[in-house]
């Protein structure tokens, strides 16, 4: 159990976390005041590690990487809703997906050397985090360029999308493809990452499916996983 004043401060920390997750669709909220929240995020993760190393908590690395990582991603996050908004450079976002994704390759190192206790409690899904982190990579100019975002969107809209799916099913109708479909507008769209994704597979799919459509070795190893997510989603629903 940790003393009473880390409780306290790791409670102020995680309520300064979660102030992004609800606020980040909510562009009433601008980039400067994301940005101050983040300083004030910064000095209490400061304190917090501070106190943490005095006390002598276990697996101390592995804590701040993780501390850390929440706190960026959580910015990231709402810098990219925001990323059309001109207020905040290409370079930047690039910069800050990169810093994120070493922090979270050094807790899925740190993660496997830590302490039974800390393995429950400290370990996120490392691989998903630094996967959603190079589709955001990928996919950065879409965040910023409204018109092309839009145009995406319009371009989905009228084609439903699922462009690798039906490259690889081989039909827009194909029974896994409308899982697909129903799963992306049921769930997907439903939240910010969600729609993130969404929005970066929109931008680099269409010239990907013409791999998936031409090469078979690729068609068949991606129908492998495809199905797999199908029965899974299917399972869900």
């Amino acid at each position: 159990m940790f003393p009473p004043q880390i409780q306290r401060c790791a409670a102020e920390y995680q309520e300064i976390q979660m102030r992004f997750l609800r606020f980040q669709d909510d562009l009433s909220v601008s980039v400067p005041e994301i940005l101050e929240w983040e300083k004030e995020g910064e000095e209490k993760f400061n304190e917090l590690r501070e106190l943490s190393d005095a006390w002598g908590a276990p697996d101390q690395e592995l804590g701040h990487a993780t501390g850390e990582a929440g706190l960026r991603m959580g910015v990231l996050m709402a810098l990219l809703v925001r990323a059309d908004q001109g207020l905040i450079s290409r370079e930047e976002l690039l910069r800050r997906i990169r810093h994120t994704k070493s922090l979270y390759s050094e807790c899925q190192r740190l993660s496997g050397q830590a302490n039974w206790v800390n393995q429950q409690y400290l370990v996120v899904d490392y691989p998903k985090r630094l996967e959603e982190l190079t589709i955001f990579e990928q996919g950065i100019d879409r965040f910023i360029n409204r018109d092309s975002h839009a145009s995406a969107q319009q371009s989905s809209q009228n084609s439903g999308g699922c462009y690798i799916a039906t490259a690889v099913y081989g039909s827009y109708d194909d029974p896994s493809v409308l899982v697909l479909r129903q799963f992306r507008d049921e769930k997907l769209q439903t939240s910010m990452l969600g729609r993130v994704f969404i929005r970066t597979y929109y931008a680099i799919s269409p010239p990907l499916a013409r791999h998936f459509s031409s090469v078979q070795w690729l068609k068949i190893a991606s129908k492998k996983v495809l199905d797999r997510i199908v029965r899974s989603v299917s399972r869900t629903q």
